[in-house]
């Protein structure tokens, strides 16, 4: 997947040797049960989380790697797995909405989780920066969580949009916020091409957020330059 190929050897630049190695990646599933480190935590005890998980039509859409191809609610997709890396979801025509994560979603990596946001426009993009950081090893003492990154590329048509919604959920003792559950919505995609790139990077190692956000500001555009121009 050309895409993936560009994309992880811009990350190896900007974020060398910083990749938290995600578990339980696996194609055909529809979430990540368990990535290791807190990050991520799907199937709940009562079964309702989608940790990682992508809904078109309300069906959950199926792990492919290598590029291969699949449909979900009607819309095809391709997608590379880079466990240590950026993994990469494109829908190359899309004609539907698209939801990330949620409904009640587990993101994991979370506990008073700091969320850093950007958007901006480049060529005829409009790209989304998500990013989770500085959350609390599960027991006192531990090392932070990875810090967890998802960055959305919007091909521009008018009336495409990118919602994102977080809902506070105190999950734990003595949290007073974090960020378990979010959606990121792209509405109204109709005919957009439309990537997704997710990864995460090591707690004990990560840079600072604003070093993360500029590293993916610079690995979007590369992106859209070889591809796009």
């Amino acid at each position: 997947m050309d895409i993936s190929r560009s994309a992880n050897a811009a990350a190896a630049v900007e974020l060398p040797n910083l990749f938290h190695t995600i578990t339980g990646y696996q194609v055909g599933n529809t979430t990540i049960e368990d990535g290791g480190d807190d990050l991520y935590d799907g199937n709940g005890d009562d079964g309702r989380y989608n940790a990682n998980s992508w809904t078109v039509n309300g069906v959950l859409l199926k792990y492919k790697d290598n590029g291969d191809f699949g449909n979900v609610g009607g819309q095809e997709y391709s997608m590379d797995i880079v466990t240590n890396g950026l993994s990469v979801v494109l829908f190359d025509n899309a004609s539907v909405d698209i939801l990330l994560y949620g409904p009640n979603n587990n993101m994991g990596a979370d506990r008073n989780g700091q969320k850093y946001l950007k958007n901006f426009n480049h060529k005829n993009w409009s790209v989304y920066i998500d990013v989770i950081t500085d959350a609390v090893g599960g027991e006192a003492g531990e090392d932070n969580d990875p810090s967890h990154m998802v960055v959305v590329l919007v091909e521009r048509v008018a009336g495409v949009e990118i919602k994102a919604v977080v809902a506070p959920f105190d999950d734990f003792p003595g949290t007073t916020s974090n960020t378990d559950y979010q959606d990121i919505r792209v509405t109204g995609a109709l005919g957009a091409r439309v990537i997704y790139l997710q990864g995460a990077l090591k707690g004990a190692t990560r840079p600072e957020q604003a070093d993360i956000i500029n590293a993916l500001t610079k690995i979007a555009t590369s992106v859209i330059d070889l591809h796009y121009a």
